[in-house]
């Protein structure tokens, strides 16, 4: 590891109307891979993925205690060369997203302290896979559907239990194709702002 290279990392606290800088010096050195739609807060602890000596770990953050630590994926889950692997919320607990072939691979952390992973397969019918082979997972709601996205404009909600998916198109006046779209899971505005 080149501990030469500076690692220090900023956490800005916004209260009563003042922001106060602070910095934080990690007891090791990474590099964001720069796939910032893997990361996610879960009770207080944000979850990152960063490269740590040749290998691809993910950074914990507790955003009360304000400490840094890591979290080494299993030994048997799928090499980062195979796509970037999304993390995502899966009833509370940190959960990490692969695809191979018709198959869903979902990691679920079950113990952080003892680094316990379960793992989670669903294999897709032919015409399930056909709907989403083209989508980009955007994570699980809070009723255990999958999300995923395309860039022509759907969102598709892959049901577990009922073995369905729902697609929904959408469509804004005016504009032909979305050049961006941002996607998040269970995000409720308030409606007090519409």
């Amino acid at each position: 590891m080149n501990t030469s290279i500076p690692n220090t990392h900023w956490i800005l606290t916004l209260e009563s109307r003042k922001c106060l800088w602070r910095s934080v010096a990690p007891e090791f050195n990474f590099k964001e891979n720069g796939e910032k739609h893997s990361d996610i807060c879960i009770n207080g602890i944000l979850y990152f993925e960063v490269k740590l000596e040749g290998s691809f770990v993910i950074v914990c953050f507790d955003v009360r205690s304000e400490k840094l630590g890591f979290i080494n994926k299993d030994k048997d889950m799928l090499p980062k060369s195979f796509g970037f692997s999304p993390l995502f919320n899966y009833n509370g607990k940190l959960g990490i997203h692969f695809q191979n072939g018709q198959n869903l691979v979902f990691w679920v952390l079950e113990d952080a302290g003892t680094l316990n992973w379960s793992k989670h397969i669903y294999v897709l019918s032919p015409l399930e896979w056909e709907k989403l082979t083209q989508m980009m997972f955007v994570g699980i709601t809070s009723t255990g559907e999958i999300v995923y996205w395309s860039w022509d404009s759907c969102v598709c909600f892959y049901n577990l239990e009922r073995n369905t998916v729902k697609r929904v198109n959408i469509e804004v006046e005016g504009i032909d194709h979305l050049r961006f779209m941002d996607t998040f899971v269970d995000y409720v505005e308030n409606m007090k702002f519409i």
